[in-house]
């Protein structure tokens, strides 16, 4: 019987062929049906067909056998879908193919140009290196650099405002006049005279909060202890085996916050050695002025008496760099707003908003650090405002009449740098080479 029905088969097909119309025939029962049936007339079997060619497909066939076309391309096998691309080259049955020809190559390499090319890469790698780590500063201020510059001379006095801001800011600056202490790369205590010539390292150990009083260095050694030595470097001896911070002298006493008692206030007296605690507080960013000490604490801004009497909150809030001047005080908040309080009627004033950081201030300018990144110089008198330093700034010292900033390079390193300045920037010099502390 199958004998039979394959015999008709190919009779009709080639009756079909030779009339020009296509036979089908049911893949179940193998009987003729036409080219628009959905189910088969003689066995009821559903017709599915090819979705890119049309051609009748089985039930269960993962390709069509006409021309090899992926009939279920979103079924997952085994865990993952299935591929795109397969080991077996699909039945292409009387489709044409193309071929292509390889596009001819020339494989010689031309060894004088490539020498040529690393040579000229390696001697821009060398200048930009130069520029980068030797260059003056990374201010991306533009400056007239083939006009003569003058040389760097620190001249004037350090006012007592721009001392408390430096000591807020960790004290690694001081200028008395004649010469400049200060930390370097290295946190190094080194000293140069006000034209920066006569450079000497003084310890080579980290020293913070330095200040000259009484022909005396003071300063915090690496566990943060009050020390003090002779102005070469010498005679080191240890005041307080404490952790101190925001040291600040005056008239034979030492104001500071000692870390291990509530990082509260005390005052240690030169001329009886005796240490005396003022309060019982989280005190920071000190300010002495004449009998009255201000500070910061954890939810506003107080004052106490110099001997500790009358502790009591002037402004509450959380506040930062809290700097006395002229009768004000000036502060920056948590939302970047620098405002200034009158301390007598106890009124505020706002300056600044949008700022980072408050860096410093004088008896004319304030200098902060603005959205951009770059040190803005605030003038207080006119309240115009002038860019003097473009780059990631840590901190600001005021000694004199000019600026020093200290830099690093980007927020996932660590490398900084010194680069001191006249307040209108335009005249600008890096002090230390490459971190190491050698002098420029």
């Amino acid at each position: 019987m199958l004998i039979i029905k394959l015999l008709m088969r190919k009779k009709i097909l080639v009756n079909s062929i030779i009339e020009g119309v296509e036979t089908l025939f049911c893949p179940n029962c193998q009987n003729e049906i036409n080219e628009d049936m959905n189910y088969c007339p003689h066995c009821g079997y559903q017709i599915k067909r090819c979705p890119h060619c049309h051609s009748i497909i089985k039930e269960g066939e993962q390709y069509c056998s006409t021309c090899g076309h992926l009939l279920h391309p979103n079924e997952q096998i085994g865990g993952y879908y299935q591929p795109l691309f397969y080991d077996e080259d699909p039945i292409q049955d009387e489709k044409p193919t193309s071929s292509f020809k390889d596009i001819p190559v020339n494989k010689k390499v031309n060894k004088i140009f490539v020498l040529i090319c690393a040579v000229v890469l390696a001697i821009l790698t060398a200048i930009s290196y130069e520029y980068i780590y030797h260059g003056p500063s990374l201010n991306a201020t533009n400056y007239q650099t083939d006009l003569p510059q003058a040389d760097m001379v620190i001249s004037q006095e350090t006012n007592t405002s721009s001392q408390i801001g430096n000591i807020n800011q960790n004290g690694l600056a001081y200028f008395d006049g004649e010469n400049l202490y200060m930390s370097n790369d290295q946190g190094y205590l080194v000293s140069m005279d006000k034209n920066l010539d006569n450079r000497q390292t003084l310890m080579t150990q980290v020293s913070e909060y330095i200040q000259v009083y009484d022909n005396h260095l003071y300063y915090t050694d690496k566990n943060h202890y009050l020390c003090q030595a002779s102005l070469n470097g010498e005679d080191q001896q240890t005041l307080i085996s404490q952790a101190v911070y925001y040291v600040y002298i005056v008239n034979d006493h030492i104001y500071y916050q000692r870390d291990d008692d509530n990082e509260s206030i005390y005052v240690y007296d030169l001329q009886t050695k005796q240490e005396t605690k003022l309060n019982d507080r989280k005190s920071y960013r000190l300010n002495v002025v004449d009998q009255v000490i201000y500070y910061t604490s954890t939810d506003g801004i107080y004052r106490v008496q110099t001997d500790g009497k009358n502790d009591e909150k002037v402004l509450s809030g959380s506040y930062h760099n809290l700097i006395y001047q002229n009768g004000w005080l000036y502060y920056m908040d948590d939302e970047g707003t620098i405002s200034c309080l009158d301390v007598e009627n106890l009124q505020t004033d706002i300056l600044k908003e949008r700022a980072v950081q408050f860096l410093n201030i004088n008896d004319q300018y304030l200098f902060y650090q603005s959205m951009d990144g770059s040190v803005v110089r605030y003038e207080l008198s006119t309240k115009q405002e002038k860019t003097v330093y473009n780059g990631l700034v840590e901190s600001g010292f005021i000694v004199g009449d000019k600026l020093i900033l200290k830099t690093y390079t980007s927020t996932y390193q660590q490398d900084s740098y010194f680069v001191i300045m006249d307040f209108d920037g335009a005249q600008q010099q890096r002090l230390f080479f490459d971190g190491s502390g050698d002098y420029i």
